[in-house]
């Protein structure tokens, strides 16, 4: 056992609203990220077209159509080491 005397707690204090963030602050943040996932899918969509115009040129040869050549640029191939 103690022999400290009894302390009573000390006068319960309210807590001042903090200055924090408003509404538009959060508004602008929640667009801002639609905006950047939006931004992220066209970019995917724009690589997938990338790759698909790879092998337009080819195909369309093989079905006997004709393509500009700025379509397209061809593929440089490392020189050949033939012996």
């Amino acid at each position: 056992m103690t022999t400290t005397p009894y302390a009573p707690p000390a006068a319960v204090r309210t807590q001042q609203p903090q200055p924090g963030s408003s509404p538009l602050v959060g508004v602008a943040a929640v667009l801002l990220g639609v905006l950047v996932a939006v931004l992220g899918f066209l970019a995917l969509l724009m690589w997938a077209d990338s790759h698909d115009a790879r092998n337009a040129r080819p195909i369309a040869l093989r079905r006997g159509r004709r393509l500009p050549r700025t379509a397209c640029p061809p593929r440089r191939r490392p020189p050949s080491s033939a012996s």
